[in-house]
């Protein structure tokens, strides 16, 4: 039994007993130990590696139909705090996505290398039905990156290309990624969700399509 904040007691079971030993303890955390490669039973299939560098369609075309700046324009510590929700359509081309999959983002120009940029991976933040419901779409939560894990001021490739894309303009895509990152399908499965920042990506595409279901 747990005690927590308020004075409630939870009961936990074996499993929560073993994840907080190893906590206290500084152990090391082995999470395939506790089955977290293994998707819910209940998940759907989720499709993977439709398109990339290791597959026949080295990518597909998807057309940028909204990019909405989701922050309040303005000055931070680290630099001018600026996420975009982008959503992209993919017309006739099927390109099937869950919630809490990614997909890859391939920027347009060069590296300084000289080399053409390779994909980043960004979290869906729409459910399995599309930002739109009926449409064939996705979305997506960027922040543009400003400065490097050393605050050293940095445009980073990826982000900045996205976040300054225009209704219209044409993007490449490869995936989807992940196989084990996945909804429960069961209406009384019980679910935690725990995130800070973009990482509400795929927390929002889970309780879109939670919601969806349910209502």
């Amino acid at each position: 039994m747990w005690r927590v904040a308020g004075g409630a007691v939870l009961d936990a079971g074996p499993l929560a007993h073993q994840l907080l030993a190893a906590f206290l303890t500084e152990a090391v955390f082995h999470s395939v130990q506790f089955g977290a490669m293994l998707p819910p039973w209940s998940a759907a299939h989720g499709y993977t590696n439709l398109c990339g560098p290791k597959v026949a369609a080295k990518f597909i075309t998807a057309t940028v139909t909204g990019n909405f700046r989701v922050t309040e324009v303005g000055s931070e510590a680290d630099g001018d705090y600026d996420t975009h929700h982008l959503v992209l359509d993919f017309g006739r081309m099927p390109f099937p996505v869950l919630e809490g999959q990614s997909i890859g983002m391939v920027p347009l120009g060069l590296d300084a290398s000289g080399r053409s940029h390779h994909a980043r991976q960004y979290s869906v933040a729409s459910p399995r039905n599309g930002e739109r419901s009926g449409y064939n779409n996705l979305s997506l939560t960027i922040k543009r990156v400003l400065v490097d894990h050393q605050d050293r001021p940095v445009r980073g490739a990826a982000s900045n290309y996205l976040c300054d894309l225009q209704v219209s303009d044409a993007v490449q895509v490869i995936g989807p990624f992940g196989a084990s990152f996945l909804m429960p399908n069961h209406r009384r499965s019980n679910i935690v969700m725990i995130c800070i920042g973009t990482g509400s990506a795929p927390v929002r595409a889970m309780t879109k399509w939670r919601c969806w279901r349910c209502c």
